[in-house]
């Protein structure tokens, strides 16, 4: 059998587990060959549930690793062509699946995602948000852009080649996804449905994400980007596509570099301070055309305000 998409839960035993698997087995209907594979991190035996003997679900051990680690291991024996990473207290809507399967037949990207909604801790919604972007999307997610885990697929290949998710739990504190969406927009394209596909739920009180300091994740987290080959260019590439908002993004990559120049004056990395400082200025001049437009000195000058998407730094 073919399985099409691998979702990977990773787990500390929270009592939403059962919700947020359920909702995958519910797809039974989109058509789409699909496997389950929960990664128990809770360091103790999960209860026996009725789900536990779905024939396409598999359970295994890591233990206390945290998150990054967790997905990595659900990763390492997918057997999918899509992966697809559910948190334990989040869940999939119905006929998810049907519309990736769908977008996957009429396009080819190496991430896919659809809409999702927010809800609080009792199920009340907060937003819903439906992104609306194709292609090269670099610019975006480097300006502080964020898309979800739970309300995507990536390429199992594509994750593997890059190196899956890094250990930012341990060096960052949370923001491997946003990490892990930077790094595959480096090199390669994105592809959306329009259609809701995931609930998220919002509960600070009770979430392992460490909020308290996700801009400064996200600002290290650039910078380990900003130092990969082809970055530039795949900026300004990804800049060119926004059309009508152009001079904006040529903006944003002027705001990139020399924020990136002052955090590592603030750390005391001056040579790679000045480094960035030629990209700040080489960005400049390459923008000429533009430096008569409001919009290209509103990128250029003003913090990233995303319409539908989430700013994560």
């Amino acid at each position: 059998m073919t399985v099409l998409i691998s979702t990977i839960i990773p787990t500390i035993g929270r009592v939403t587990l059962s919700r947020a698997v359920e909702s995958v087995i519910d797809q039974q209907s989109s058509g789409a060959e699909f496997e389950i594979i929960v990664v128990n991190d809770s360091g103790q035996t999960l209860p026996k549930m009725s789900w536990m003997n779905a024939h396409n679900l598999q359970i295994i051990d890591t233990n206390h690793k945290e998150r990054s680690v967790a997905r990595n291991a659900g990763a390492a024996i997918a057997r999918g062509q899509y992966l697809h990473f559910l948190d334990d207290d989040d869940w999939l809507l119905p006929r998810a699946f049907e519309h990736f399967w769908k977008l996957i037949r009429q396009s080819e990207a190496a991430m896919y995602y659809g809409g999702y909604r927010f809800v609080d801790s009792t199920g009340n919604t907060l937003r819903e948000c439906y992104p609306d972007e194709v292609g090269n999307c670099f610019i975006r997610f480097m300006s502080g852009e964020w898309q979800p885990l739970q309300a995507s697929l990536f390429d199992t290949e594509i994750f593997r080649s890059i190196g899956g998710f890094s250990d930012l739990e341990s060096l960052l504190g949370g923001d491997e996804d946003v990490d892990l969406t930077r790094r595959i927009s480096l090199k390669y394209d994105i592809a959306g449905v329009q259609e809701l596909v995931a609930v998220i739920r919002l509960s600070r009180e009770e979430s392992t994400t460490k909020y308290s300091n996700l801009q400064e994740q996200s600002r290290q987290s650039r910078e380990m980007i900003l130092s990969m080959p082809g970055v530039f260019e795949r900026l300004r590439d990804s800049a060119r596509m926004r059309h009508n908002a152009s001079a904006y993004w040529h903006g944003r990559i002027a705001w990139i570099y020399l924020s990136s120049v002052v955090w590592n004056i603030q750390k005391r990395k001056i040579f790679i301070a000045f480094y960035r400082l030629g990209y700040f200025g080489y960005a400049l001049v390459r923008s000429f055309k533009y430096w008569f437009s409001l919009k290209f000195w509103s990128g250029a000058t003003r913090p990233h305000q995303a319409i539908g998407w989430l700013v994560s730094g």
